[in-house]
């Protein structure tokens, strides 16, 4: 599913820089730092296949902006550990790319991107800039979407079943969303738990 959203690979020198581009860092700046602590801190250079500098690209809209994407980059930072340190937008293709300092200082190796950080990040990029859903979610990954919004916004259920009051539905209609949309709210803030 984070491919849909996200596409991680290795990189080895600076973003493109295009006409909006941000940097904290140059590559070699950030690689060089990285490279100081391991040898400080393991008394030894890392290894050859250690993959401690990495791109993030991903789709934007035509309307998202460079403040926008330093704030996503902030909370990326706060959910998976990793650091963006440039950010490059390319406006005809409508894609977004981070270099982002993939060590984890604190563990002192490279983060590994588990499943739940996965789905959360992928949940989280498409929450933040508001872009479409991919097709074919599975039930996993849309616990995590609900769950994000929940921890949010906890009132968000609430507020859904206050319109959905005054929406017009049929008794019928409105007793299966009202029961859908409880379960759904009961689920995110841990009252109950998923059983088939």
């Amino acid at each position: 599913m984070i491919d849909e959203v996200i596409k991680i690979s290795p990189r080895s020198n600076d973003l493109p820089k295009t006409k909006e581009f941000w940097q904290s860092d140059t590559y070699d700046e950030r690689e060089n730092a990285i490279r100081s602590f391991i040898v400080n801190v393991k008394k030894a250079p890392p290894s050859p296949n250690m993959q401690y500098i990495r791109e993030g690209i991903f789709p934007i809209t035509a309307s998202t902006t460079m403040e926008e994407l330093q704030e996503l980059a902030v909370r990326i930072k706060e959910l998976c550990t990793i650091d963006c340190f440039q950010i490059s937008i390319n406006r005809k293709t409508k894609t977004c790319r981070m270099l982002f300092d993939w060590y984890d200082y604190e563990k002192q190796k490279c983060y590994y991107l588990y499943e739940a950080p996965r789905l959360n990040l992928s949940v989280l990029i498409l929450r933040h800039l508001r872009l479409p859903l991919p097709k074919n979610l599975d039930s996993k990954w849309l616990r995590y979407f609900l769950a994000r919004e929940y921890d949010e916004n906890p009132n968000c259920y609430k507020e859904l079943l206050d319109r959905l009051k005054h929406a017009g539905l049929s008794k019928e209609k409105y007793a299966l969303a009202k029961k859908t949309i409880d379960y759904v709210w009961k689920v995110c803030s841990g009252t109950t738990r998923i059983t088939l």
